[in-house]
């Protein structure tokens, strides 16, 4: 439910704020391709997600979650600059 989700971030955020840091390794997190056409080359992914600072807060938050993600950007990643 949203609630448990909620009270579930509270606690990982407090687990965090006291300095408990996750041990676990994360998962390889970017990957850039060339210039992507369909023939191109094979992209096996769970969902496909548009760029800019939305698009890659969900795409991580997606990652996270263990899905398989293409963040579809036109540039380089700037973090907020990038939203100027």
């Amino acid at each position: 439910s949203l609630l448990q989700s909620l009270v579930a971030q509270e606690e990982s955020l407090q687990s965090l704020f006291r300095g408990e840091w996750p041990t676990a390794e994360p998962p390889e997190f970017v990957l850039s391709l060339p210039a992507l056409r369909p023939s191109a080359c094979d992209v096996d992914v769970d969902v496909a997600v548009c760029g800019g600072t939305l698009g890659i807060l969900v795409g991580c938050a997606l990652q996270l979650r263990g899905h398989r993600v293409a963040v579809v950007e036109a540039g380089p990643l700037r973090g907020r600059a990038q939203d100027r």
